[in-house]
């Protein structure tokens, strides 16, 4: 700590003995003003991580609030911009500032050096949306008051192919009110290929035809992104937000392939075509959010609203000289309103409550106009009201968190295709309970035990019998009679010191996955969704946390599953069992006050999804950070994916007639330049400010 800080922390702490009321406000502008970099703290409890003291450390610099996650213990983002917890299915639920995100724009657009805390939420509670399998909060810092807050990032990529994106946040506060802005331009180039074969049998195990495809994919875009918010300090209990987000983009992707087919003890057919496509997608966001503090209570009330539209047109030729040409054309558009309310309270600090209300309403159009199917039109919508209760107590020196959450939901559709008309409308209720309950036995031992149940309804597109041309080759048709898919979770996890162990196990019913089979006489397949039945996850997850200081930081995960699955189909069942391992690691080191260095590395082995069987992968990820410029520039060079298989390099697929294998070739292994000038300037005039001195160190 520098000695003009050392002082001012000394005079700080005797102003605060003489005017005790003045203590927070104080401390968190000393906060702020403090830049030099502490280490980054990881705590553990059961399954969840609290990340903290993130200010001046690798993580800050990342870039964005995106590009950080690629770096975050317990948190991974691929080349390809799947975000993933480790340990946790699905993607995950986001939120900013106890907002819920809907799309990944303020990610993109809020740097990562405002970022104060990270908690990553494997066992979620009932005061989360249904399904939900992990959460990322992140928090913000909020800067001095009567200051404005400039960062300018702009980002290189050199993988096979040249990116670029630059992005520019504006942030301060002036009086009562906080204010952020943001606006970003990217403009992307990918290159990848694949190779993938199809093989048809009969009931006896005979080939009746095999295909073998090499596929080329090359795309361009250009992507416009923007936002603009303010929060309102109305008294020093009531706050009001104000928030505004959108995108644009224009994506054009050329798809070539070259096909050879041998059918029986006939002579192979080769085949070549190529895809044009073009799509332009948009989305707004707007939110508004009023929250207000009663002494130990909280009231928060938040409404938003999303926009997206989209139009994609795609032209097929028959090479060579485009013998043959189709084309097709789709429009899509959605609407989604939300409004929820929650109130949450303690008693003495200790026992604390939560309950809210959550609905909303989503309409869905859209429009097809293929070559071979002709027009398609589709009106869907589905409206929901949720209620929850959460309760977090003690009880027999155990901390117990039990939740109640209930959903009635109202799916209905209704699609035209070729002048036929085909409807859907059904209701559905369902109560989700969970348990926690947690004991600490010492200091260096703490046991969680933990029940969930959970549910998830099937898509408009798995339900509605219509079916639609997807990918060239494929069709797709709903199964009006699919069930619920519903699952019972039991975790038991221990604590010890620097270590979390977890087993885990999970018991399936219902769950869907795609059966794909040939279409009697023709080339093309038909993707049917099914419902599984007697499925389970056994696995068991260890991590180790470890900080030097402020100088070396390493967190460590891995995990053995045991995964099974059978379903039934054409009266046949069929089963498929697989072991699978994986281990994370994450890393950083401060060689000097102004220079880090980081990693992250990961291996998967193969692993059962469904019917799916996915090959091993991994991701060697490391880079450097430098400050410059009393820490106003930040230059950081990465090196990602060294052994380009970060993204399944290849999968292997049954279905009861047909066996299908791909081999990916992603366009995922290059260096990333990210160069960040931030800067903060008073509104007031110079002269007024007491801590001049300050100002300038920031």
């Amino acid at each position: 700590m520098k000695p003009q800080t050392t002082l001012l922390f000394l005079l700080t702490e005797l102003m605060l003995h003489a005017n005790p009321a003045a203590a927070d406000s104080a401390r968190t502008a000393l906060n702020e003003l403090v830049v030099v970099g502490k280490k980054v703290e990881v705590k553990e409890q059961g399954r969840n991580l609290t990340i903290t003291n993130i200010k001046g450390s690798d993580l800050a610099s990342a870039g964005t609030i995106l590009d950080m996650m690629q770096w975050t213990p317990g948190v991974m983002l691929d080349a390809m911009g799947n975000l993933t917890v480790t340990g946790a299915e699905g993607s995950p639920l986001i939120y900013i500032n106890g907002v819920k995100q809907t799309d990944r724009t303020k990610m993109e657009l809020i740097s990562s050096a405002l970022v104060k805390k990270i908690e990553v939420i494997r066992d979620p509670g009932a005061e989360y949306p249904t399904g939900t399998t992990s959460v990322i909060r992140i928090t913000t810092s909020v800067p001095l008051q009567d200051l404005i807050g400039v960062n300018v990032i702009d980002q290189l990529r050199v993988f096979r192919r040249v990116s670029n994106g630059t992005t520019a946040n504006a942030f301060g506060s002036l009086g009562k009110v906080d204010f952020a802005a943001s606006a970003s331009f990217n403009a992307g180039n990918s290159r990848q290929s694949a190779s993938y074969t199809e093989t048809i049998i009969d009931k006896s195990g005979d080939v009746l035809r095999h295909n073998a495809t090499e596929h080329q994919d090359f795309s361009h875009s250009r992507r416009w992104n923007w936002m603009a918010g303010a929060t309102w300090h109305i008294t020093k209990d009531d706050d009001l937000q104000i928030e505004y987000s959108g995108g644009n983009s224009t994506m054009n992707r050329t798809f070539a392939n070259d096909r050879l087919t041998a059918a029986g003890s006939e002579a192979p057919e080769a085949m070549s075509y190529e895809s044009h496509n073009r799509k332009t997608p948009t989305n707004h966001t707007l939110l508004g959010a009023y929250t207000r503090s009663i002494g130990e209570s909280t009231l928060t009330l938040t409404a938003t609203y999303n926009f997206k539209k989209s139009h994609n047109e795609e032209d097929v030729y028959l090479m060579p000289q485009a013998a043959l040409h189709q084309t097709n054309l789709s429009d899509s558009r959605s609407d989604l309103w939300t409004l929820q309310g929650e109130y949450a309270w303690s008693f003495g600090g200790k026992d604390s409550q939560t309950a809210g209300v959550y609905g909303g309403r989503s309409s869905n159009t859209s429009g097809t106009d293929f070559t071979f199917t002709g027009l398609q039109n589709v009106n869907s919508s589905v409206g929901w009201t949720e209620m929850y209760y959460s309760s977090r107590f003690d009880l027999f020196k155990c901390a117990v968190t039990a939740g109640l959450r209930g959903r009635w939901e109202h799916q209905s559709s209704e699609s035209y295709l070729n002048g036929t008309l085909e409807k859907y409308s059904k209701s559905y209720f369902n109560l989700v309970p969970n348990l926690s309950i947690w004991h600490r036995f010492s200091k260096n031992l703490g046991v969680n035990l933990s029940y969930k149940y959970r549910y998830s309804l099937p898509s408009f597109s798995q339900l509605r019998p219509s079916m639609t041309l997807n990918d060239l080759i494929f069709y797709e048709t709903g199964n009006p009679a699919l069930k619920i898919p519903r699952s019972h979770y039991v975790a038991l996890v221990f604590n010890i010191r620097s270590f979390m162990v977890a087993a885990e196990y999970i018991y399936r019913i219902n769950e869907i996955m795609d059966i794909t089979t040939p279409i009697e006489g023709s080339d093309y397949f038909l993707v049917k969704p099914i419902n599984m039945s007697g499925n389970y996850r056994m696995s068991l997850e260890l991590s180790y946390n470890l900080n030097l200081g402020s100088k070396f930081r390493l967190y460590a995960f891995g995990t053995v599953t045991q995964a099974h699955n059978q379903y039934y189909y054409a009266d046949e069942l069929s089963r498929r069992d697989n072991l699978s391992a994986s281990v994370y690691l994450n890393g950083s080191w401060s060689l000097r006050r102004n220079l880090s260095v980081f990693a992250t590395a990961g291996y998967w082995s193969p692993t059962l999804v469904d019917n799916l069987r996915t090959g091993a992968s991994c991701n060697i990820s490391f880079g450097g950070n430098l400050s410059l410029l009393k820490s106003k520039l930040n230059l950081r060079l990465a090196v990602n994916d060294l052994l380009r298989r970060s993204v399944t390099p290849n999968w292997t697929s049954w279905s009861p007639n047909l066996r299908q294998t791909r081999i990916n070739r992603y366009d995922t292994r290059g260096v990333t330049l990210t160069a960040t000038y931030r800067f903060t300037m008073p509104k007031r005039k110079y002269s007024s400010i007491d801590n001049a001195d300050d100002y300038d160190r920031m």
